[in-house]
């Protein structure tokens, strides 16, 4: 009986004779996978990777070039928040509206470089009032920030509204020397005359 020998089917890598296999079908000979493509991740992971990175720029670039706003916190031009723990001085601050005119009593303190100051703040008028304190320079662009939105309030290390007949507190190490400014950011309470100077030796 003749035997006809086994020839493997078009496009299937077929058993060389001296062992070894054919790597390649024709096919794959005539337009064989490029570099790129082999090391492309799938379709719907390279979507996933897209929007990663293009997350990841955006965090960045925020990062990078955010307004950085108001000094609430950390080291300042005008000293640091204080330490509730350790001894201060207290200044009682008076809020209060007379005669059209809202003032702060008194409106001007000083204060020796390094020393540790205790705001009480006491509101004995009829209406919210703010102690904000920041350079004259802050404050100023601060109240402009304040005119476009009216409706923010304070709460911070070197900020706080004080509502009518209540009591707020601050406390603020003045690490450095030069005259400062207190001011009621709310709007039209600093042009009715609601702010003060601090002065540190």
């Amino acid at each position: 009986m003749t035997m006809t020998p086994y020839l493997p089917p078009e496009g299937e890598g077929a058993r060389r004779a001296d062992g070894g296999c054919r790597s390649r079908t024709r096919e794959s000979l005539k337009h064989p996978p490029s570099v790129a493509a082999r090391h492309l991740p799938p379709p719907e992971e390279g979507k996933r990777w897209a929007i990663a990175l293009a997350l990841g720029g955006a965090l960045l670039a925020g990062g990078a070039f955010a307004d950085p706003g108001h000094k609430h916190s950390g080291d300042t031009p005008y000293g640091v928040p204080g330490d509730p723990k350790k001894p201060a001085r207290v200044v009682q601050i008076v809020m209060r509206e007379a005669d059209g005119k809202m003032l702060f009593v008194p409106d001007r303190v000083e204060v020796r470089r390094g020393e540790q100051i205790r705001f009480q703040l006491r509101n004995n008028g009829e209406i919210d009032h703010e102690f904000v304190l920041a350079t004259l320079e802050e404050n100023l662009k601060h109240l402009e920030e304040m005119k476009k939105n009216p409706d923010m309030e304070h709460d911070d290390p070197n900020a706080k509204r004080v509502k009518p007949k209540a009591i707020g507190t601050i406390v603020w190490r003045f690490t450095k020397s030069g005259t400062f400014d207190f001011s009621c950011l709310i709007p039209g309470h600093r042009e009715s005359g609601m702010t003060g100077t601090i002065i540190v030796k």
